[in-house]
């Protein structure tokens, strides 16, 4: 399991704005930002009665991911980098699936049933 790319013509998304108090991502720092300085996450939240989804993202650079893990958790929550950066969910079907964002927080202010991605 991991990230595989995506055709992002086919989704929206819901953008997720850039924490401007960490350094810039890049390919050499990435690893780095995300053990030790990407603190700040969103929470979204998928419709009442979906059953399983996938995560993907599009960032300003770059081609649109997604994860193939198959997600049942209502809510998940996603690391925020210095870049505004827009999220989606997608169906069994490859069709997107209307995410709520709910708040941007603090990784350590999860509650333990909110999975991180």
């Amino acid at each position: 399991m991991g990230w595989k790319r995506f055709d992002s013509k086919s989704v929206n998304g819901t953008l997720a704005k850039g924490d401007k108090s960490v350094p810039p991502t890049h390919w050499w720092n990435h690893l780095y930002l995300k053990f030790f300085r990407w603190h700040q996450v969103t929470v979204f939240q998928v419709p009442e009665g979906t059953a399983t989804y996938r995560v993907g993202y599009k960032p300003e650079v770059g081609p649109a991911m997604f994860l193939d893990e198959l997600m049942v958790s209502r809510q998940f929550a996603v690391r925020n980098g210095f870049e505004d950066c827009v999220f989606y969910a997608i169906n069994s079907a490859g069709r997107e699936i209307v995410l709520l964002q709910l708040e941007q927080t603090r990784d350590d202010r999860l509650p333990s049933d909110v999975p991180l991605i």
